[in-house]
């Protein structure tokens, strides 16, 4: 049999059997994306290159954004037209748009037939019909740029997050899918009107039509128009958007998360002479300031900057403890790790002497994960209770400040002796103490200026560091404190909050001990006049403040730079309230800088941001502040 009668049978074959429709190639019109050639998509009724901006286009072609979950390059000849030498050869200009003239059904492609509309005649889907929603189509169709329509034959016809079944796109059910998730619509996006009925964009609730152009009047619940370009639609998802979380602009901040439209926020904060430090909701932590190890972002800066950064490897922290150079953390599985300059310390507490940039496990002396319910850090020493009330310690311990009986410091977490009923510790600046269950307090280490608030003078041994002072290397019970809640210690000093809201401070002369101007150490605690409402208490150095069941915070001290936040920067004796703050929920003191956490969110601060510390982040660097001020960086 010749040859040309194989290819007569084969045309015949084809012509009775129905021929396979070959793919598309770019630019022919298509309904669904199985109608192009493979890489091509079906978008906006051409076969077209996908995009996700317009360098994967051709040179002058545009990235436009779709309905389908990615952008589609123009063609060429899609550029609006008013004569037909504004149309590349051989396209004609008809209705406006170049397109492809036609005398019969058969000069257009497969699929389409010639139509007559405005100006001539040009190759149209013979299924297209007057249709603006998907609603003026039967059940099993869609109205795809304004034509009647099944809306896929495979997955790939559908946007992403969706599934071809029956014909129809269907979203693909996730474990946490909501009313956002329950349907995919097919419409594509228009955007010239003549009445607002006319628009339809992705998310949006209501349009109106200026000038012939659709416009977003509304953005549907849960979503916003953030980036003001109507292609799209309101393109934003304001519940879980950490850039615009709940509203356009509103950011969560450095490791911020977003949910059901509300940031995360921060949940615990603490400072000290050398960082500050805070923890967000999601357990993330935020640090700045000026010694680089004690940030614990892993990273080596070559200079002080003002920056904010993350804490490496930590996502489920509760508390967060800034130390001299040296920063802790607790868990929520109530693991205790530390970074920073350990030094010849042991400060970090992992059972060695060096300096680490990232956390590491805090371990006890038989190696195991240290695990605690109450953390404390102090310069270069730090306290923790466990689970079972036991107080343990690590770090400088020459003064006794360890509590194990011994002048020595440690590397692990050791055993405080007789302590094993402990709530909650306090670390002093060479001294520590410990709340029993019952309410008692006892303290351990240098007894300079009465420190360990037990009215005693000499408890025998001298500590290494200074050969006339005196210190107990051993816990020693404060004087009349049987029910104490909470416990706090400065450089200097201890202050407890009591069960009925009442403070009582001791140990060296000042105005942090609330009792006006001092000329003599208070070796017993004495109570400060006038409060009686007390829920947290934050010592440092020279300055103390109490933060009150209302909300508001009265603080006393020297008030260096002003971070007392009452308007000025002279000394403040009598306790006097923060000005501004009434909804505090945690407070903090470093050397020359006070901050608070609001229940509004955020950071609010008042002292000095020192250019040779930046502990306050880039918020007015090298200012000193008397007022309370929303912190950046913090946020």
């Amino acid at each position: 049999m010749s040859r040309r009668i194989l290819v007569l049978l084969a045309a015949w074959t084809g012509v009775l059997g129905g021929c396979v429709e070959a793919p598309r190639p770019l630019g022919e019109q298509c309904d669904r994306t199985t109608d192009c050639d493979t890489p091509l998509v079906c978008r906006l009724g051409r076969c077209r290159r996908e995009c996700g901006n317009v360098r994967d286009c051709p040179v002058d072609a545009v990235c436009v954004p779709t309905n389908e979950g990615s952008g589609a390059c123009l063609l060429p000849e899609e550029t609006r037209c008013a004569l037909a030498s504004d149309c590349p050869d051989p396209l004609v200009c008809r209705g406006g748009r170049c397109g492809n003239e036609c005398v019969e059904d058969r000069d257009c492609a497969s699929g389409a037939v010639c139509a007559e509309v405005e100006g001539g005649s040009v190759c149209v889907d013979p299924a297209e019909s007057a249709c603006r929603l998907s609603s003026d189509c039967g059940r099993e169709q869609a109205c795809i740029d304004g034509r009647c329509l099944s809306p896929c034959r495979a997955d790939r016809d559908c946007r992403e997050g969706a599934r071809c079944e029956g014909g129809a796109c269907v979203a693909i059910e996730r474990p946490d899918a909501g009313p956002r998730d329950a349907g995919v619509d097919a419409r594509v996006v228009v955007e010239t009107c003549e009445m607002p009925a006319d628009c339809w964009a992705p998310n949006v609730a209501s349009f109106g039509c200026d000038a012939s152009a659709c416009v977003i009047d509304a953005c549907a619940d849960g979503f916003g128009d953030c980036n003001e370009t109507y292609a799209d639609g309101c393109e934003t998802d304001l519940r879980d958007d950490v850039a615009h979380c709940g509203a356009c602009g509103r950011t969560c901040g450095l490791g911020g998360s977003c949910e059901s439209g509300s940031c995360d926020g921060l949940a615990d904060l603490s400072l000290s002479g050398s960082q500050t430090c805070a923890v967000r909701g999601n357990g993330r932590i935020l640090c700045g300031g000026e010694i680089d190890a004690a940030l614990g972002s892993g990273e080596r800066r070559d200079e002080l900057t003002p920056d904010v950064v993350l804490v490496a490897t930590v996502d489920d922290a509760v508390e967060v403890e800034a130390g001299f150079g040296v920063t802790c953390a607790r868990h929520a599985t109530e693991a205790v790790s530390c970074w920073g300059e350990g030094g010849s310390f042991g400060a970090l507490g992992d059972g060695s002497w060096s300096t680490r940039f990232t956390p590491r496990a805090v371990i006890d002396g038989a190696g195991s994960p240290l695990r605690a319910t109450a953390l404390d850090l102090t310069q270069y020493h730090a306290c923790a209770v466990r689970p079972d009330g036991q107080a343990v310690c690590w770090g400088w311990g020459t003064d006794g400040q360890i509590g194990d009986g011994m002048l020595a410091s440690r590397n692990v977490a050791t055993e405080v002796a007789g302590i094993t009923d402990a709530i909650d510790v306090s670390t002093g600046s060479n001294f520590s103490c410990a709340i029993h269950g019952a309410g008692e307090v006892s303290c351990w280490g240098d007894n300079l200026n009465g420190y360990l608030g037990d009215g005693v003078m000499d408890h025998g041994p001298t500590c290494d560091d200074f050969a006339a002072d005196d210190c107990s290397p051993t816990p020693v019970a404060v004087v009349g404190i049987d029910d104490a809640v909470q416990i706090d210690s400065g450089g200097d000093h201890t202050c407890v909050v009591h069960a009925g809201g009442g403070v009582s401070c001791w140990g060296s002369a000042g105005l942090d001990l609330g009792q006006g101007p001092l000329t003599d150490p208070l070796y017993v605690p004495a109570a400060v006049a006038g409060i009686d409402d007390a829920v947290q208490v934050a010592c440092h150095r020279r300055d103390t403040c109490v933060r009150r069941a209302s909300g508001a915070v009265t603080c006393f001290g020297s008030n260096a730079d002003g971070m007392l936040a009452v308007g000025n920067d002279a000394d403040v004796e009598t306790p006097t309230d923060m000005m501004t703050v009434t909804d505090a929920t945690d407070v903090s003191l470093g050397d020359d800088e006070a901050c608070v956490l609001s229940a509004a969110g955020g950071m609010l601060c008042a002292g000095s941001n020192d250019t040779e510390e930046m502990n306050l982040g880039p918020t007015r660097v090298g200012e000193e502040w008397t007022t309370l001020l929303e912190v950046g960086g913090f946020q």
